[in-house]
């Protein structure tokens, strides 16, 4: 009975030790935004360097803490759908890096956010937006949004996605959630969740709420120079090789190569060769012509342009009446140049493929032989000099775009 009593003894003391100390869970936050295709550290953009800087405060705090212990970190970085699907991810990676290799340097908890969940475009997001917004067309964007239902989609069905938001009366739609909602997209968020270790009997006047509105406060960011973050990302140097319709129309094998120089500009090199009578060896535009052509454009990506050209041409051509004219001796070719203006835009839904329309004028120096139009056609005349203002581009060009990596 003794034994017994003891044994009782223990036990109720063990219980109440137990009942002294409980676990209570809770959450904190921190939410980095990024300017439009971007991926560098601003303190100054909807106010990062606050939240960053309050966030850190927090986190040194619990670090001290005896009783506080960081049981997970839970790390998301995104972009919003505007760009192409790849492009959009190289940027989820980079803002990932830049905000990880800043916190590295000022808390513990960085080693544990290394795995980043890329959300990329993030349409459950958005759909929230959407849902809990009075937007116009509103149920017709959740329409296509409530597609996804919340999985990440492959890049055909995202690219399938905003072409049909795109088109949704006239790119108003899109144009309205590109203003409202998709900053809140281009985003690091890191979820930190806490185990707290309180008496069992304290009793909180309200629910604990580490992530609560901070008051008004001025705080300048502390500057990091130890690890360079990663550059912007403005722009990526566009590839393109294109054809024009018109002079495959006209018998005239053609194709053009174009690169991107700097953000508005581009590098457009079209080649042109014919060897070839229209059926008849009394109709002829038989040529060899470049043009190489440096372009400014309005927009950052396709839209208007205006470009100045120089042009190099040997031509032999006749049109059924008396004469045939080429260029002087055979090595006498046109030269000269001009300008021109033109327009691009997409026709695929990855914007790869693409149609251009350019017509253009230049002053040319010509110097040429006209020939009876007969076969074997006696010279006529010998060693023409001309100066001449022609129309010397029209083109209905259609393109495939590439993409640089870096």
């Amino acid at each position: 009975m003794k034994r017994l009593l003891i044994l009782l003894c223990l036990m109720s003391t063990w219980a109440l030790s137990a009942q002294e100390v409980k676990q209570k869970f809770a959450k904190d936050s921190l939410m980095v935004y990024f300017r439009q295709g971007h991926a560098t550290w601003d303190a100054s953009y909807m106010d990062n360097g606050q939240r960053v800087e309050a966030f850190i405060e927090r986190v040194l705090a619990i670090e001290n803490s005896s009783d506080t212990t960081i049981l997970k970190v839970i790390c998301k970085s995104g972009a919003s759908p505007e760009g192409e699907v790849e492009n959009n991810q190289r940027l989820a990676e980079k803002r990932a890096e830049t905000i990880t290799a800043y916190l590295r340097q000022r808390v513990n908890i960085a080693p544990r956010a290394e795995n980043v969940v890329l959300m990329n475009e993030d349409y459950a997001s958005l759909a929230r937006m959407v849902e809990a917004s009075d937007m116009p067309y509103r149920e017709e964007v959740l329409a296509i949004l409530h597609e996804a239902d919340g999985r990440t989609m492959s890049e055909e069905e995202a690219i399938d996605c905003k072409w049909r938001m795109k088109r949704l009366h006239e790119g108003k739609v899109w144009d309205y959630m590109l203003k409202h909602f998709f900053p809140y997209l281009r985003k690091f968020d890191i979820v930190v969740s806490l185990g707290i270790d309180v008496p069992e009997d304290m009793v909180y006047a309200q629910p604990l709420n580490l992530t609560a509105p901070l008051p008004p406060m001025a705080i300048t960011p502390t500057k990091v120079h130890a690890d360079p973050l990663p550059e912007e990302e403005g722009w990526r140097r566009e590839w393109l090789i294109k054809s024009n319709a018109i002079g495959w129309a006209m018998l005239v094998p053609n194709v053009a190569f174009e690169v991107d120089l700097a953000e508005h500009w581009s590098f457009n090199l079209p080649i042109y060769f014919s060897g070839l009578d229209y059926f008849s060896h009394k109709v002829k535009f038989r040529m060899f012509g470049i043009y190489p052509e440096v372009r400014y454009w309005f927009g950052k990506e396709d839209g208007l342009f205006v470009g100045a050209h120089l042009g190099l041409v040997y031509y032999n051509y006749a049109v059924n009446g008396k004469y045939r004219i080429q260029d002087h001796d055979k090595e006498t070719p046109a030269w000269g140049g001009g300008l021109n203006v033109g327009y691009r835009m997409p026709i695929s839904k990855s914007n790869r493929w693409k149609v251009e329309f350019t017509a253009g004028c230049g002053l040319y120096d010509v110097r040429y032989d006209k020939f009876y139009n007969q076969k074997n056609g006696l010279r006529a005349v010998i060693d023409r000099h001309r100066t001449k203002f022609v129309l010397d581009n029209v083109a209905v060009n259609f393109s495939y775009s590439f993409y640089s990596k870096k």
